[in-house]
């Protein structure tokens, strides 16, 4: 939503993840654990939740382009959170556990760690270490695509073909092929009728 006189944009969420996607969260969890921000009547997200949350945006939406300030918005969250309670850590691997949400965790893990130095402990690295060559292909399209393009040039190949793959991967978690071929020709009709 945008407001009609300034330039804010609200992004109301009824979940995290769209819901016909292969990653269900189970919204009642989130909001069971919400704590007060504050502000009355005004709850935020558990520290772990706000982590997860941002990953989940992160990695499994469709624009992976010019997505550097979320990386660092990843790696404010983990630094603050993880500075003002000892059991942070360990808590957030139980977290993405439960709600299915590692692979966008390991990857923020990996692009803060490895972007910005974000201080991660022995027992996320040891995960980082253990991903399998499905996670390794990801983090090679995700580097590709998030990098920074080139001043005043056109995007480099491989980063127009990582960006492609992700944007495939995207619509395949985002809803069953049943309703993706319907959804998908219905833009191409409207992005060339007018």
């Amino acid at each position: 939503m945008h407001h009609p006189a300034h330039r804010i944009e609200l992004d109301l969420h009824h979940n995290i993840l769209p819901p016909l996607g292969p990653v269900l969260i189970d919204m009642p969890t989130l909001l069971a654990d919400c704590q007060p921000s504050g502000w009355p009547g005004w709850s935020v997200l558990s520290p772990c939740d706000q982590v997860l949350h941002s990953a989940a945006h992160l990695f499994f939406d469709a624009e992976p382009l010019e997505r550097i300030r979320d990386i660092v918005d990843l790696d404010g969250l983990m630094r603050q959170h993880a500075s003002g309670e000892s059991t942070f850590w360990t808590t957030l691997l139980l977290r993405a556990e439960r709600l299915g949400l590692m692979e966008p965790l390991l990857l923020g893990c990996h692009f803060c760690r490895g972007w910005l130095a974000t201080p991660l402990p022995d027992v996320v690295e040891a995960r980082l270490r253990a991903t399998g060559l499905g996670h390794r292909l990801l983090r090679s399209l995700f580097a590709a695509a998030l990098a920074p393009a080139p001043l005043d040039q056109a995007r480099p190949l491989s980063q127009r073909l990582a960006v492609l793959l992700i944007l495939w991967r995207y619509h395949f978690r985002r809803m069953p092929l049943r309703l993706l071929v319907p959804h998908l020709v219905h833009k191409l009709r409207s992005r060339f009728a007018g």
